[in-house]
């Protein structure tokens, strides 16, 4: 067991530091916007319509806008249907956890390195991302594929 540990030592500990970015990304679900997307989201699996005016608000009643998150919200209202918030911060921690784990993987970083950038990656992600699943979190994932796509084709 001993001899097991030392040889993949650097294995380990890199699964080690995995495993703590992806815990620290797990947030309590902070969205103060989260009610209205979930209410949009039931809305238009509902009915098949866009809304043009807020249906939602009393303080706005009848507001016209673009709802710029259309397609998002639809998946707000079945992710926390079916998974409630605990779900919604588990998706929205895996999503990020991935596009982490996309952008890092093709630089073979050490575990110290994947440290590091782990750290500020989190720290970037409490400014940023720390609200739960939101649409600036699954705008990153096709980034991130991205990104991998275009490292992956550089080395060709």
């Amino acid at each position: 067991m001993k001899t097991f540990i030392i040889k993949h030592k650097e294995k380990i500990i890199g699964a080690l530091v995995f495993i703590a970015i992806f815990s620290s990304l797990v947030f309590p679900y902070a969205d103060f916007d989260w009610g209205w997307h979930y209410q949009y989201g039931k809305y238009l699996l509902t009915t098949g319509h866009l809304l043009r005016s807020d249906i939602f608000s009393w303080t706005m009643a009848g507001y016209k806008w673009v709802n710029h998150e259309w397609l998002f919200d639809p998946i707000i209202y079945l992710v926390f249907k079916y998974t409630g918030y605990i779900g919604g911060s588990l998706a929205g921690a895996t999503i990020t956890f991935f596009c982490f784990y996309l952008i890092t993987k093709k630089f073979k970083l050490t575990f110290w390195k994947l440290a590091i950038a782990g750290f500020f990656f989190v720290q970037i992600g409490e400014i940023i991302l720390n609200t739960g699943l939101r649409a600036q979190v699954l705008a990153l994932l096709p980034l991130s594929v991205l990104l991998y796509i275009l490292m992956r084709s550089s080395e060709k």
